[in-house]
């Protein structure tokens, strides 16, 4: 995969990390499936996701257990949980020190 020279500028690793103990769990909300994900086809083209849903849905931190289970997220599909932080204070402290480094 290549990355885009504006992200390199600024994540020249290629990775930004957000640590979970720096945020308030109520400021983040999580997609399942995530934006980018892809549906699976069985060889005739038709869509397979057993027990997973194909509809992108907005969870809370305190439901994503039930969410992981429901849908055995990280058993029978490798699919991931998207996450969006909305506290622009803490990703501006994140976003200095990242560019300092």
């Amino acid at each position: 995969m290549v990355i885009p020279d504006f992200l390199t500028r600024y994540y020249p690793k290629g990775e930004f990390c957000i640590p979970i103990k720096m945020l308030d769990m109520k400021s983040v909300s999580f997609t399942y499936p995530d934006s980018m994900y892809e549906l699976e086809h069985d060889e005739f083209g038709r869509i397979i996701c057993g027990k997973r849903t194909n509809t992108p849905e907005v969870y809370t931190f305190d439901e994503i257990p039930e969410l992981v289970q429901r849908y055995n997220i990280y058993g029978e599909y490798s699919h991931y949980v998207e996450a969006q932080v909305w506290d622009r204070k803490i990703l501006r402290e994140i976003w200095v020190n990242e560019k300092n480094r």
